[in-house]
C-alpha cells in the first residue's frame, strides 16, 4: 500500500522505489523505477501523433498572413 501525501493540491503517492504525483486536472507524474506492468500499460496508450501541431499552410502564405497582421495592429 503507498504511501499518501499531498503539496497542496498535488497527490503524491509514494510506492518505496518510486513515486507518483497526481495533479487535479488528472496530469499524472511517475519517478523512479516504475514496475514494468505500469511501463507497458503508458506505451499501449502512447500516441506520438496525438500531441503533433502540423501547419498545412504554405510558407508563402504564412509571411502574407504575418503581415497582414502586422498592418492590422499599425
Amino acid at each position: 500500500m503507498p504511501k499518501i501525501y499531498y503539496d497542496g493540491e498535488i497527490k503524491i503517492l509514494d510506492h518505496g522505489k518510486w513515486q507518483e504525483w497526481i495533479w487535479p486536472c488528472g496530469f499524472k507524474h511517475r519517478e523512479g523505477e516504475i514496475p514494468e506492468e505500469e511501463q507497458h500499460l503508458f506505451y499501449q496508450r502512447y500516441n506520438p501523433q496525438a500531441g503533433r501541431i502540423t501547419h498545412r499552410s504554405s510558407l508563402g502564405s504564412l509571411i502574407e498572413l504575418a503581415q497582414k497582421r502586422q498592418r492590422q495592429e499599425e
